[in-house]
């Protein structure tokens, strides 16, 4: 990734919004990408953060530049989301330091990115852990708080893949972000009536490093090419318009800026975004200055 994408991807739109003054939101997998840069837009906005990873060591980092960014507090809480214990221990340390949970943002993914047969048994039990069960047991576990004070928003950070073929997804994407919509437009209509939504934000293809990480973390488990497919390409050279499913192949290289997502992400959470309910919506970057912001809800709203 360039230098040049580096200054301008992450937080290059500062907001001047005050939404979240005096409410405390909850961001999983915060310590890097897309869950920082939600994490220090609802800062910006007036929310206290409880920011979640699995990187006890670089989520304290990020922790302590959040607050002093933002003068907002910041506290970090590290651990496996998806065993059982570990997301109602976070609930119960966030009420015991702010007494009140208002936004639940599920960011936190395991970015495997391989063919479904090079999958070995441990990697795919972590693929559902870390792309299901984090989700499940984070909902789980801030409902009961949310339900007493009849008030809520739930955000699931989805994706594009599932929906547009993309090779090496199968379990990120097939399995993890594709079941964030079923699972949105369920929860909602379960916890509607206690003032609570549930809706789930589906970006197109984002580059982690492009947060502007100065110590961004090795490549992890994924296929060396896969990125080629952002560029049009699949990896035995054929073109996206001859992959025998999906639509036009537009969508499937169309990226999404941090902003652009973490943006939105804002909005679905925020007080006033109560007449949207249940529903995804997927956005990609401009192809070109002066075009419209690609952006589309599905299921209907609740």
């Amino acid at each position: 990734m360039s230098e040049q994408a580096l200054r301008t991807l992450p937080y290059a739109q500062p907001t001047h919004c005050h939404r979240y003054e005096g409410r405390v939101a909850v961001v999983t997998g915060a310590a890097q990408g897309l869950g920082l840069v939600i994490a220090r837009r609802l800062a910006e906005e007036g929310a206290d953060i409880v920011a979640c990873d699995l990187q006890a060591k670089r989520l304290a980092q990020r922790a302590r530049e959040l607050q002093e960014g933002s003068n907002q507090r910041i506290l970090p809480y590290a651990g496996d989301l998806s065993e059982a214990g570990i997301a109602d221990a976070m609930v119960r340390h966030a009420l015991g330091e702010f007494g009140r949970i208002d936004t639940l943002v599920n960011n936190a993914a395991a970015l495997i990115r391989l063919r479904l047969v090079d999958f070995t048994e441990d990697l795919l039990q972590k693929a559902v852990r870390w792309n299901v069960w984090n989700t499940l047991r984070c909902c789980k576990a801030v409902l009961p708080h949310m339900i007493e004070r009849q008030y809520g928003r739930i955000v699931n950070i989805g994706g594009e893949a599932w929906r547009t073929g993309v090779p090496y997804h199968t379990l990120l994407a097939g399995i993890g972000k594709g079941s964030m919509v079923g699972l949105t437009a369920t929860l909602a209509g379960e916890v509607v009536r206690h003032g609570i939504t549930v809706n789930c934000v589906s970006p197109g293809g984002i580059e982690t490093e492009a947060d502007g990480a100065r110590e961004p973390l090795p490549p992890g488990f994924r296929e060396p090419d896969w990125t080629r497919v952002l560029r049009g390409d699949t990896p035995d050279g054929r073109r996206p318009g001859h992959w025998p499913h999906g639509p036009s192949d537009r969508g499937r290289r169309r990226g999404c800026f941090f902003r652009r997502a973490g943006g939105l992400v804002c909005y679905r959470a925020a007080p006033g975004c109560q007449r949207r309910n249940g529903d995804a919506v997927t956005v990609y970057r401009r192809e070109k200055p002066g075009e419209r912001i690609v952006c589309t809800s599905y299921p209907p709203k609740i």
